[in-house]
């Protein structure tokens, strides 16, 4: 089986500088045609006419090397809102990438294409209008969005390629455009919020690892068009219970519905003539029903599955008339709120509280490291949000252990493993007087916690 979620990974910090990239002496692009400003407050404002150019990296030496002058780190973590105004048409590769702090973007109709990983790593957005006449949601544009409750997607929108919405874990509703035609792998992996997706009708393939990892999806309603569920499509889907495939499917890939412990009725129609190698891997309750004589019996009798047979199809085409997630309002708990942790720097002294209420620290104290992150005790903030929190010593590694979520670090290494799937941070775990300390805004927003930080 391929090991594409972890590869992700890799590449989505290669590509665009989220944690892992030096932004240290990269040349900032000039412009001519465009003007910005960044008030006091925080509010990026940008006009003019034209592209907002691409952010250029150097793959091998891992840095930055042409960017936006507001990606410069003395201006980048203070933006928390940008307004795009008419005449810009072009958003550019990384233009907005790892701007951590920034929490609302408006952009003109005149924009029509948006660059390669846009928004990616702005963990504080929380929704986003997409302008009508963008075509293509390009790759990883919004990868890493940990707190996207909503979007807005035009119709005329045809595309959503590679890992656009990868990693956006709070997305649990979105409504898809009829005209969308293609969708790329890995386009919703790993977004642990998502309860339902209903695919437009001309869609064919639904490819690999689309909509793997989703463990709160409950319902998939999929488009008569289909042709083709790609290699571990909805694997490791625990809250799936029914899937039915649109007669006129011919292939199943590999692992396709793998690890969906909950799934016990999986429709496959007359015309699907190749399924792949183990796709209920690990799902004991699933009962696949088809016809009699069908590949779909053959395929269950070889590989010793439960078999029902039917007499007439399963599937229901879904109701494309109704459009249920418009507008903000629409997404249900759109307003809730997440636990917050709070840090307040008083005269260089680090205060620590958890919704109000302060974290005690007796012989070992939180500071900031050389990479302007916060370092805490291995235990003492975790362990008050009710983790269980152990060493390993034969991986030299801190397991966390939250209500949902399994955490890995490693001291000395700038990567944190969340629930078994490997992502870059731009600090790392230390050693110091025989005591771990451990990042702790990367940590708790993957236990869905909020950050904030005051300087008095």
């Amino acid at each position: 089986m391929k090991m594409k979620i972890a590869l992700f990974s890799c590449v989505l910090a290669f590509l665009f500088g989220l944690c892992s990239f030096s932004y240290a002496d990269s040349e900032v692009m000039p412009y001519k045609n465009i003007k910005w400003d960044i008030s006091d407050n925080g509010l990026l404002t940008i006009s003019g006419a034209g592209k907002i150019h691409d952010t250029e990296y150097d793959l091998e030496q891992r840095k930055v090397l042409v960017q936006p002058p507001w990606l410069e780190d003395d201006i980048r973590y203070k933006i928390k809102e940008v307004i795009v105004n008419e005449g810009i048409v072009y958003i550019g590769k990384g233009a907005f990438s790892n701007c951590e702090g920034l929490q609302k973007i408006t952009l003109p109709e005149s924009v029509s294409e948006l660059g390669e990983g846009a928004f990616a790593a702005c963990r504080q957005l929380a929704s986003i209008v997409i302008p009508s006449k963008v075509k293509t949601i390009p790759k990883r544009c919004f990868a890493d969005n940990i707190n996207l409750r909503y979007i807005s997607l035009p119709e005329g929108l045809t595309s959503i390629e590679y890992g656009a919405f990868y990693w956006c874990d709070n997305l649990a509703y979105i409504e898809l455009p009829d005209s969308l035609k293609n969708i790329g792998e890995d386009v919703f992996s790993e977004n642990l919020k998502l309860k339902e997706i209903r695919i437009p009708r001309d869609v064919t393939s639904i490819p690999d690892y689309a909509f793997a990892k989703c463990p709160e999806l409950e319902r998939a309603e999929l488009p008569p068009a289909l042709k083709t569920v790609g290699t571990c499509a909805f694997e490791g889907n625990k809250s799936l219970t029914e899937i039915y495939l649109p007669d006129g499917v011919e292939e199943i890939g590999e692992c396709a519905f793998a690890k969906c412990y909950q799934l016990e009725k999986l429709y496959i129609p007359e015309s699907v003539k190749a399924i792949g190698k183990e796709i209920f891997l690990i799902s004991d309750k699933a009962v696949i029903y088809g016809f009699k004589d069908s590949y779909a019996e053959k395929y269950a009798m070889d590989n010793n599955l439960k078999f029902e047979a039917v007499t007439e199809s399963m599937y229901t085409e879904p109701d494309y008339s109704v459009k249920r997630f418009l507008k903000p309002e629409d997404i249900p708990n759109a307003n809730e709120k997440k636990p917050v942790i709070s840090v307040t720097s008083i005269n260089g002294q680090l205060d620590i509280s958890i919704e109000g209420s302060p974290v005690e620290f007796t012989d070992a104290v939180p500071f900031i490291d050389e990479n302007a992150r916060t370092l805490v005790p291995v235990r003492s903030v975790f362990e008050s949000i009710g983790c269980d929190v152990r060493y390993d010593e034969v991986l030299q590694a801190v397991n966390i252990v939250g209500k949902n979520t399994i955490i890995m670090i490693s001291p000395g290494v700038k990567t944190i493993i969340v629930d078994y799937s490997a992502f870059p941070i731009d600090t790392e775990a230390q050693i110091l007087n025989d005591r771990i300390f451990l990042p702790l805004r990367c940590i708790a927003e993957a236990l869905k916690y909020e950050v904030e930080w005051k300087d008095l």
